[in-house]
């Protein structure tokens, strides 16, 4: 889930621990230095947003 939007941490937690999907992050990963989850180059199918809605924001989802 591309979570550059999300404004409210209780939507992270959710998404992690309910439903077990991984969120898009502004760092890459401290312990593996991971960039693969990173908002810029996460391949991601569902994105949370918490504010105004443009078509801009969709340009990372895929056809599928």
């Amino acid at each position: 889930m591309n979570c550059k939007e999300v404004r409210y941490d209780l939507i992270k937690n959710i998404a992690k621990k309910t439903f077990g999907w991984r969120c898009t992050r502004f760092k890459p990963d401290k312990e593996t230095g991971s960039k693969a989850l990173t908002h810029e180059e996460a391949d991601f199918d569902l994105m949370w947003i918490d504010s105004d809605f443009s078509i801009a924001k969709l340009k990372g989802l895929k056809p599928y």
